[in-house]
């Protein structure tokens, strides 16, 4: 999933397998890069997170497709920065960092 310029292209993968392959698995997190921004999203009813961090050297703008439907952002941004995270056993912080403050 990406609220980016890269939406809905085809790239051979089948999403409803791999999202059956994540949720069978327990995976909390798909992390890519790709679109060249900062995004946090979270489909409604599915256990896993998405998250794009590829915005530190070029933007792309956000396209957001999705404010009629049931996938929801937590947060997304055109600027230059990168992300964190910070694992224990108990939870997961998940960090954005603007390159641009």
């Amino acid at each position: 999933y990406t609220f980016g310029p890269h939406n809905g292209e085809d790239w051979g993968v089948n999403k409803q397998v791999l999202k059956q392959l994540m949720e069978d698995n327990g995976v909390a997190f798909y992390l890519s890069g790709h679109d060249h921004s900062l995004q946090c999203m979270k489909v409604k009813d599915e256990t896993v997170t998405h998250v794009v961090s590829g915005a530190g050297s070029k933007l792309s703008r956000l396209v957001n497709e999705y404010k009629d439907t049931e996938k929801a952002t937590q947060f997304a941004q055109s600027t230059h920065g990168f992300s964190t995270i910070s694992l224990s056993q108990e939870k997961a912080i998940m960090r954005f960092v603007s390159g641009e403050n």
